[in-house]
C-alpha cells in the first residue's frame, strides 16, 4: 500500500494477482481499485496447509528440514542424522507413543512419511509461484519501460528448482521487469515454528 501511495504514479499500470489468478481479472491504472485489491487477497491455501502440518505431530522446524530427512542427512542433536532428531523431538512430545524398541521404529516411521509428504506438497506449491511468475514476467516483457513485480510470500520451497527460478529472473531482467520479495511473516521469521525454538537450542 505504501508503494502504491509513493511510486505509483499517473500513467503507471498495476495488477494484483493471488494463487495464480488476476484479482478483477485485469490490469488497472487506478490506485484505489489497486488498493481494494490488495486488501481483498489472503494466504494461498496451501501454505496455509504447509504452515499447520508443520506444526502439527511430528513437529518440523521448516520444510527445508523435511527435505534434509528426504536426503538422509547429518543431524546436530542428539543425532546421527536429521531425521534422528526430528523422532526425538516426537518422542519429547509424546513419551508414550516411543516406548520401547517398537514403539520408536513406528513414530521413525511417521516422521519420515511427514517429511515426504512435506516435500512433495513443497515442491507443487513452489512450482506454482516459479510458474506465477514467469507468467507475469513474460506478459509484462511485451509492456514498454520499468515493470515492477512485488512478490508477498512466506517463502517458497526452491532446494531442488534454483535453476528454473535462475531462468525467471534472468528472463525478468532482460525483460526490464523488477522483482521485489516482502516476506509476510515480518520480524517473527519461522513463525510457524518459534515454539520449537523455545524448546529446543536454535543449533
Amino acid at each position: 500500500l505504501g508503494f502504491l501511495q509513493k511510486d505509483f504514479r499517473e500513467g503507471d499500470v498495476g495488477g494484483v494477482v493471488s494463487g495464480g489468478t488476476m484479482v478483477n481479472n485485469r490490469l488497472s491504472s487506478s490506485r484505489k481499485e489497486l488498493a481494494a485489491a490488495m486488501t481483498s487477497i489472503k494466504p494461498a491455501p496451501q501454505t496455509s496447509t504447509i504452515t499447520r502440518e508443520l506444526r502439527d505431530w511430528p513437529r518440523f522446524v521448516d520444510i527445508i528440514e523435511a527435505f534434509r530427512v528426504t536426503r538422509n542427512e547429518p543431524g546436530f542433536s542428539p543425532g546421527p542424522t536429521v531425521l534422528d532428531d526430528v523422532t526425538a523431538r516426537a518422542c519429547r512430545d509424546r513419551p508414550d507413543d516411543c516406548s520401547g524398541p517398537a514403539g520408536r521404529a513406528l513414530v521413525e516411521g511417521q516422521c519420515q512419511n511427514k517429511a515426504t509428504e512435506l516435500v512433495t506438497q513443497g515442491r507443487i506449491a513452489g512450482k506454482q509461484t516459479i510458474d506465477t511468475i514467469s507468467a507475469l514476467a513474460n506478459g509484462l516483457a511485451r509492456l514498454p519501460g520499468r515493470k515492477t513485480i512485488i512478490l508477498m510470500t512466506e517463502g517458497f520451497f526452491v532446494e531442488d528448482a534454483w535453476a528454473d527460478l535462475r531462468a525467471v529472473v534472468g528472463r525478468a531482467a532482460r525483460a526490464s521487469v523488477r522483482i521485489y520479495a516482502l516476506d509476510t511473516r515480518g520480524l517473527n521469521r519461522g513463525s510457524a515454528s518459534s515454539d520449537i525454538f523455545t524448546a529446543d537450542a536454535p543449533s
